[in-house]
């Protein structure tokens, strides 16, 4: 039996065997038998390198004794290295912690392995292992088992988004680098939501900030009626794990929950308005996780009768709720799936299905976004997602998440036009004024702007523009307030966390924020003309350029070669500089003297890296550009001292780590200690696929969505290279090769287009 049938997802199979112990393994790599007698039994499986992340599905065939199937996860092979290490998974739960909240996000499983009482033959699955994982170890715990298992795979439900984009050049590595960055971005492109469905199988969970309550819309006048539900528990070693069944529900934030527990413990509540209060509790005897039972719950004037397996277990009576609906009121961290619901109303069978189709139930889903990485950071972060589109936009064109996720951010905006620069993305009350969040930042806030003209010169989609335009002129109404006679931005102590300070602090005249926010106004102006907004547009013009005076007055230093750190203190900023010259804000006489401390003043982060890399191209230092791209760049702290280096090509020569790229794109990546390698394999913010594109092969929007652009190729480093892109109006194809130390080629564009080739080049351009 195949979980999976009739789904769009993606199977992801074990690709090679790193080591076993006590195992036979099937050719296939997609069954293994276990015997557990004096020494350990496992089998540790490479999943590939695009490090895959979802539901772990298996069909048990047969089993002796009473073994319990471990399961544990890394995106690392080092963490696979002892038994005891592997057991745990690449981070233990509670190393990572730095918003006030613990992260990963829910409904996954933070602790990075799962165990399953092994009791039947069949198909077993969930809990989640959010992405993201190349390696698997599959142990048999107890004394003198075994356990056979087929047909192992992990199952991710949400099929990849298409993708339009290609690219090929003379370098094997950067052809690689271009995959892995797309990988990247499909896998932390992700929705949240209380209920999942595989093969017909409900996989319920509580969400961290969302609402509990799963109602079948449909049924709620209902007043007495059964309910009953096929289940099984999974085991969670970090919390009491069991379902919650929602009955006599008006709505999701009202009705009654039945809560039974793995360990005996069976409760009702009452909810009104999403506040649950205490009814009564009774201790049965244990559950055992993954055996299917049959709860049902009778519901009959004010009188409420629970029976678990034909066994009474608690009932009660209350007059609150006269009639309503029925489904789940998951809480965080109870682990449990539905296999079948019924109901019945007299003798009349109302509903008899299983969970192939949820459209039915009203609950809570956000709509797909880019989160700020796989593993760990499942939110959506305002300063990441602009990297993460323009890299995007070349494999995936306008196919990605980014309209979604930038109406998420411009949700969650405070009246005065404070937008977050992180979130739950499934909280759904509105925000007060003067609440900036877990991360309150200024710079953030800004971000989410800079991130929108993004998304608008390369898509022109007007529609969304013209949506979130509110959103914009409330953003920059709140940045005017600190805008100060001298034309700089004066961020507040209390909105001044920065882009590596987790802590307040940042505050005063910092030459980055201000770079950001003058691109803001940039962006608003230009919005505004789209839009017809005259007077808004002139304000943003004569603010874009009061903040443009300002900012080369007091915070350019010809003595530092670029932008200092803040007002008053003459460091040189890496972070400004790469902002300028990859936004383009500078002169090339200015260009010149940042490029000249570029290759050592700019620290070694892949995101910072990768704006200095395009703006570095775009001011025409090809041969330093290919430099900090192709040779591990340091990161050094202001001692001195190399920490760690940002290495995109090493990271995909690599068998011991996932084809992603990386939290500041450091390979290898820190370690943090045994089992507390928080740090996230996955962030689609330090993909480079638009410099791969965008300056190499060299496609670049001169007007928006490409309705004029540069097929201008940097050469430096490369002999050839071909690729295509899809736009509003239609693919852009180009190839192009040194021929005799001429750049010869061909580009193919819709009609609709303008395409300009720099002088020089011997590019031959077809309109179709």
């Amino acid at each position: 039996m195949d979980i999976a049938k009739n789904e769009k997802g993606i199977k992801n199979y074990p690709r090679a065997l790193r080591k076993s112990q006590s195992a036979e393994i099937a050719e296939n790599l997609r069954s293994l038998r276990l015997r557990r007698g004096e020494e350990e039994s496992f089998a540790v499986f490479d999943m590939g390198e695009e490090s895959v992340g979802g539901y772990p599905v298996f069909t048990v065939k047969s089993y002796g004794g009473n073994p319990r199937l471990r399961i544990s996860y890394s995106d690392r092979y080092g963490t696979m290295e002892t038994i005891e290490s592997m057991r745990k998974g690449d981070f233990i739960r509670g190393c990572c912690k730095y918003l006030g909240v613990e992260l990963p996000v829910m409904p996954a499983n933070p602790g990075r392995f799962e165990e399953y009482a092994i009791t039947r033959k069949g198909v077993y699955l969930f809990p989640l292992i959010q992405g993201q994982e190349r390696f698997v170890a599959i142990e048999a715990e107890g004394e003198n088992c075994e356990v056979e298992i087929e047909n192992f795979y992990i199952y991710n439900p949400v099929p990849a988004p298409e993708r339009s984009g290609s690219f090929e050049c003379s370098d094997a590595r950067l052809n690689s680098l271009f995959k892995a960055c797309a990988d990247t971005l499909d896998l932390a492109t992700i929705r949240a939501e209380t209920i999942g469905s595989v093969g017909g199988t409900a996989l319920l969970r509580g969400l961290t900030q969302g609402e509990n309550g799963v109602i079948r819309r449909e049924f709620c006048e209902l007043t007495d009626y059964v309910y009953e539900v096929r289940f099984g528990i999974s085991y969670n070693p970090h919390a009491s794990s069991g379902i919650c069944l929602y009955f006599r529900a008006p709505d999701r934030k009202n009705g009654y929950v039945l809560s039974v527990d793995l360990d005996g413990t069976v409760t009702a509540y009452i909810r009104k308005d999403s506040v649950e209060r205490f009814l009564v509790r009774r201790y049965i005897h244990p559950l055992t996780d993954n055996v299917l039972y049959d709860l049902r719950v009778e519901c009959k004037g004010n009188s409420f009768q629970a029976r678990l397996g034909g066994e009474e277990i608690l009932s009660f009576r209350d007059d609150t709720f006269a009639s309503g609906s029925f489904g789940f009121c998951q809480m965080c961290e109870k682990w449990a799936f539905a296999k079948r619901v019924r109901v019945w109303s007299g003798e009349s069978l109302l509903l008899d299905e299983d969970f192939s189709d949820l459209s039915g139930y009203k609950m809570v889903r956000t709509p797909p976004f880019i989160s700020d990485g796989a593993k760990r950071d499942r939110l959506p972060w305002s300063g990441d997602i602009d990297w993460a589109f323009r890299s995007g936009f070349y494999s995936h064109g306008a196919k990605t998440a980014m309209p979604e996720t930038l109406e998420l951010f411009a949700k969650h905006q405070t009246p005065e036009g404070y937008v977050f620069g992180t979130f739950y993305p499934e909280y759904e009350d509105g925000y007060r004024s003067r609440e900036y969040g877990h991360y309150e930042s200024d710079m953030f806030s800004a971000w989410y702007i800079v991130a929108l003209g993004t998304y608008y010169r390369y898509t022109a989609d007007v529609a969304l523009a013209k949506k979130l335009y509110p959103s914009v002129r409330a953003g920059l109404g709140y940045f005017l307030r600190s805008i100060e006679a001298d034309g700089l931005f004066n961020q507040r102590y209390e909105t001044s966390k920065g882009l590596w300070d987790h802590q307040l602090g940042d505050f005063g005249k910092n030459s980055y924020t201000n770079l950001i926010i003058w691109e803001c106004f940039r962006t608003g102006e230009m919005l505004a003309e789209l839009l017809g907004e005259r007077e808004d547009a002139a304000l943003y013009a004569s603010t874009s350029q009061r903040m443009k005076e300002g900012i080369f007055r007091l915070l350019w230093s010809g003595r530092c070669g670029g932008f200092i750190k803040t007002l008053g203190n003459e460091v040189y900023c890496d972070m400004a500089n790469a902002f300028a010259m990859g936004k383009g804000l500078v002169t090339k006489e200015q260009a010149e003297k940042i490029s000249k401390s570029a290759l050592g003043n700019t620290k070694g982060y892949g995101k910072i890296l990768s704006l200095m890399i395009h703006g570095l191209y775009s001011y025409g230092y090809d041969e330093l550009a290919f430099e900090m791209l192709t040779t591990p760049q340091p990161f050094r702290f202001d001692n001195g001292e190399v920490y760690a280096h940002v290495s995109w090509l090493d990271m995909v020569d690599s068998q011991d780590y996932p084809h992603t790229t990386m939290e500041c794109m450091h390979f290898p990546p820190a370690p943090s200690g045994n089992n507390t390698d928080w740090g996230d394999l996955s962030h689609p913010d330090s993909g480079v696929n638009d410099i791969l594109g965008g300056d190499i092969l060299g496609l670049r929007p001169l007007e928006a969505g490409f309705k004029t652009f540069a097929a201008a190729p940097h050469v430096y480093g490369v002999t050839g290279a071909s690729g295509k892109i899809e736009t509003r109006f239609g693919e852009i194809s180009l190839h192009w090769e040194l021929v005799g130390g001429a750049v010869k080629g061909k580009v193919v564009c819709p009609k609709a287009c303008t395409c300009v080739v720099p002088d020089g080049m011997q590019l031959e351009v077809e309109y179709r």
